[in-house]
């Protein structure tokens, strides 16, 4: 078992239209939960009604949503953005877009 990994809602909403909910269940199977998170659940609840939400919803294998930690979350960004980074990575795109 590896380290867990956390399924965005448009992955999950996918699989879930195309009913092939078992495939991504048996790829998460060599992973620890949690495999989604409350704002991943938020946005499914959302789109509840809708065939894809709903089966989401009901797939049971996705376990409890794991919840993240806000508190003092803006504290912990004052200092993470590099600015020579941030020129770097617009640098790359826009070398991307011209080619």
């Amino acid at each position: 078992m590896t380290n867990p990994r956390l399924v965005d809602a448009v992955t999950l909403r996918h699989f879930g239209i195309t009913e092939h909910l078992a495939t991504l269940k048996h790829v998460l199977s060599m992973y620890l939960p949690p495999y989604w998170t409350d704002a991943v659940r938020s946005e499914i609840l959302a789109g509840i009604g809708q065939p894809d939400c709903n089966n989401v919803l009901a797939a049971s294998f996705l376990g409890v949503p794991h919840q993240i930690p806000t508190a003092n979350l803006a504290g912990n960004w004052s200092g993470a953005c590099d600015p020579l980074m941030i020129r770097r990575l617009r640098a790359s795109k826009d070398d991307r877009r011209r080619a």
